[in-house]
């Protein structure tokens, strides 16, 4: 008799099933580490950025910054009413530009409101003279920072020379510009300040003559008269710049000392 042959579903096919799923098994971490590690690539590798593409051609570059700014003003004058009368109306409107000594800002009708006794006739010859004190002191601070400031750029010019040539380090460079910058600038303030003090004394001059003898001699009440008395008095600009303020625009009396 002839035996059966052994099926493949046997033992044997058995074992070479459980011999395919170890190995699988056996190597499944080994796939999931090498996903993880192209999951990570992908992930950490650069992407593109957009960009936009046009034609070059040489030409002039207009930028504009469209932001909220702040002025700081350095040099800032108040003109007040050097005596009691009538302001005529302004008409000057804040940015405006004026000029020294040429510009009108205001009109003042005193109608003997300047009128001036022998008392105050001597404080204004003695403000006339502190104001040639205050001049004579803005000339001397203006020819100071005008000679640091000359000084310094020189020097600038010194060091430009030297830096170009590479024995100069940038810092000490930098040093040299900023120097020259703010010395600058301490010269156009001290001009500020001597245009200031020349229309002050100015001012108190033309106080003093209006409140001068006319014709001689007081009157009952121990008033001197006033020389021009009843043309009105005029006051300029003292420095050349804009209005950045008018505190008072219609006509109205106003006090001595009124800004």
């Amino acid at each position: 008799m002839n035996a059966p042959l052994p099926s493949p579903a046997g033992p044997v096919g058995k074992n070479r099933n459980g011999a395919t799923t170890r190995r699988w098994t056996r190597r499944l971490p080994w796939f999931g580490g090498a996903l993880l590690i192209a999951l990570v690539v992908v992930g950490l590798w650069p992407k593109p950025l957009p960009a936009e593409l046009a034609t070059i051609t040489r030409g002039d570059l207009a930028v504009t910054v469209n932001e909220e700014g702040m002025t700081r003003v350095k040099n800032r004058y108040v003109i007040a009413s050097p005596v009691a009368g009538q302001l005529r109306r302004i008409d000057w409107k804040a940015g405006a530009v004026v000029e020294a000594g040429k510009t009108v800002i205001a009109v003042l009708e005193s109608g003997g409101a300047d009128l001036l006794d022998a008392r105050s006739l001597a404080q204004a010859g003695a403000r006339v003279r502190a104001a040639e004190a205050s001049v004579a002191r803005a000339d001397a601070q203006r020819a100071r920072a005008g000679a640091n400031a000359k000084m310094q750029r020189d020097d600038l010019v010194r060091q430009k020379t030297l830096f170009t040539g590479g024995t100069l380090s940038r810092q000490e460079f930098d040093a040299a510009e900023m120097r020259a910058t703010t010395t600058a600038q301490e010269e156009r303030a001290a001009e500020f300040a001597g245009q200031i003090a020349e229309f002050e004394v100015a001012q108190a001059r033309a106080l003093l003559l209006r409140g001068q003898p006319a014709r001689g001699g007081a009157g009952a009440d121990g008033v001197v008269g006033v020389t021009g008395g009843g043309e009105p008095l005029i006051i300029t600009s003292p420095v050349s710049g804009r209005v950045l303020r008018v505190f008072q625009e219609s006509e109205r009396l106003v006090p001595a000392g009124f800004a």
